[in-house]
């Protein structure tokens, strides 16, 4: 039996090449599931995630990763974004440019967002990279009585590619991820987009996604969530209608041959024999 080939060092060239070849790879697993397929899996396959933080520490893997992902996001070789259910994924280049053009990203503008998610869009346009309290002061959208507002709003800029991570600044305890517009900060990957047959690209992402079911169902669903298909024309009227009910003083209408006559009422005088007429025999 062949031994496995053991998979090369995490350094950025090999984490880029990993997404380029693999189109889609989040940065570490959700819940250690196989799908979809992540950096920590394809560096450390068969190793479940256990969130040692240690630089110094025996197991120094995740925090190296962990610092792996701003120098991956400022790259400009891949596409840092949190497409997929707000969780930090890692695009090709060829893979993003489907996606804007499959979604109708690039045609689309800020057609159909809310307005708080147009001011955000808005604000990053005019200065990109942002930090989030950066662009929360832009927006004045500060403080926790706006917060659901606010995460909202990243989640349809998200998921329309309109918004890329880029980097990490210093805005409080921890680093954050600064945001910026994919249109300002990927000129070219923007310009790309805007050229391609959206039904071409639709059929390019499907092909590059093949290899992970559960990114090729939420692309689905997001493409078909931003571009509904047309309603179904109504059902036409049955042909069967009530007959329409006759109007005031029209004739009534004539007597089937053949039909009997109606019985006389209970009680109703016998008609009396007309003049001249034989009497019945006894």
């Amino acid at each position: 039996m062949a031994a496995r080939t053991k998979p090369p060092a995490l350094t950025l060239p090999t984490a880029v090449a990993a997404i380029d070849a693999r189109h889609a790879l989040m940065v570490f697993p959700a819940d250690n599931a196989p799908d979809p397929p992540s950096l920590w899996s394809h560096f450390y396959p068969r190793e479940p995630l256990r969130w040692v933080w240690e630089e110094d520490s025996g197991d120094n893997r995740v925090w190296q990763l962990w610092h792996l992902r701003p120098r991956l996001s400022t790259s400009r070789r891949v596409i840092y974004t949190k497409w997929y259910r707000d969780r930090p994924i890692v695009l090709s280049l060829e893979l993003a440019a489907a996606l804007l053009a499959a979604l109708g990203t690039p045609t689309a503008g800020d057609r159909g967002l809310s307005a708080p998610a147009r001011q955000i869009l808005e604000s990053l346009d005019d200065n990109s990279p942002q930090s989030p309290r950066e662009l929360r002061l832009s927006v004045d959208l500060v403080g926790g009585d706006h917060e659901r507002v606010y995460t909202r709003a990243l989640r349809e800029l998200w998921q329309r590619m309109l918004i890329v991570g880029f980097g990490e600044v210093a805005d409080g305890a921890f680093p954050s991820l600064a945001l910026g517009s994919t249109r300002i900060l990927f000129e070219d990957l923007w310009s790309d987009a805007s050229q391609l047959d959206p039904a071409a690209a639709t059929v390019q992402v499907r092909q590059l996604l093949a290899g992970s079911p559960r990114l090729l169902a939420h692309f689905e669903r997001t493409r078909r969530a931003l571009s509904p298909e047309p309603a179904e024309e109504k059902a036409a009227p049955a042909r069967e209608t009530r007959r329409a009910a006759p109007k005031r003083g029209a004739p009534k209408a004539a007597p089937v041959r053949g039909s009997r006559k109606a019985a006389p009422a209970r009680g109703a005088p016998k008609a009396a024999p007309a003049r001249g007429a034989p009497k019945a025999a006894p």
